[in-house]
């Protein structure tokens, strides 16, 4: 939609470079489908005979520790997981990506980094001409970019009326906007996942290290809370009985005020953190 609305000494080079980040992006994602990722301990399954996936040359079997898949009924790499989706063992899993329709594992994760990054160079570029644009239609309303429109649509003759030509304008922008929503809503998302996995290789951690350690801390954070219910309850009714009225309402508005965020103002919260610091002290 944008290209008619651009002359043709800018129109070329810009469609060129769209498609080449498309082109990029499509040719990416097409290896990173095309090649297995399996474990090359499993080679000899079945199921990866049947597979057309592109397997690269593998050097010998290395020493490196290994553990026994019982699905595979091979034992594999300590790093590789059984994905449930491929039904094989992944050398270095990271994730199954549903829109590749692949697991991406240490065989593939860089192409799939690559794909991302093109996708998202395709958005930004997509995003910014369609912006310029709109922008140029109502910043220079005798501009090019306004004459080209009402010529793409036929209002550039003298016997129309001047709100048709505005009735096109409009239009225009309205289709050119909708891919802006568009494409803002697409760059979020993996702007989103790009920083994720940009995080995640400063870390040192692939994707199912990364939920399995944030399962764990989300284990701990309940138990903690528990523990903290039960501590309080039993503080509250001992306060009552003591009829230590002041400790009771900082104990019941703490624990009020923690669940909003304000940990600050909880005096078990507080004593939690100072026993925390004690042992962490004790260690170093």
């Amino acid at each position: 939609m944008a290209s008619p609305l651009m002359r043709i000494a800018i129109s070329i080079p810009v469609t060129i470079v769209v498609f080449s980040f498309a082109a990029a992006a499509t040719y990416y994602a097409y290896v990173t489908m095309s090649i297995d990722p399996s474990d090359v301990r499993i080679f000899s399954n079945p199921y990866n005979k049947k597979s057309d996936k592109i397997r690269y040359e593998e050097p010998a079997l290395s020493e490196d520790p290994t553990k026994h898949c019982w699905i595979c009924e091979a034992d594999v790499l300590q790093t590789s997981m059984h994905c449930k989706f491929c039904q094989k063992c992944v050398e270095g899993f990271d994730h199954h990506c549903m829109w590749l329709n692949t697991c991406i594992g240490k065989k593939n994760y860089h192409l799939f980094l690559k794909t991302m990054n093109f996708i998202i160079l395709l958005l930004v570029s997509h995003l910014t001409v369609q912006v310029a644009l709109v922008i140029d239609m109502y910043a220079n309303p005798n501009g090019t970019t306004r004459q080209l429109s009402e010529e793409w649509l036929g209002f550039n003759d003298d016997t129309s009326t001047q709100n048709s030509k505005d009735a096109t304008t409009l239009g225009v922008t309205i289709g050119m906007g909708v891919f802006v929503v568009m494409d803002l809503i697409a760059l979020s998302l993996m702007i989103q996942l790009w920083h994720f996995h940009l995080r995640l290789r400063r870390e040192k951690l692939t994707t199912y290290q990364y939920i399995v350690k944030d399962n764990q801390r989300r284990r701990e954070a309940r138990q903690l809370d528990e523990e903290l219910r039960r501590k309080r309850d039993s503080a509250k009714a001992k306060a009552l009985a003591e009829k230590r009225k002041g400790d009771y309402f900082k104990l019941h508005w703490g624990g009020i005020l923690a669940k909003c965020g304000l940990k600050c103002c909880d005096p078990l919260h507080q004593e939690a953190q100072r026993t925390t610091g004690d042992e962490e002290g004790g260690k170093r």
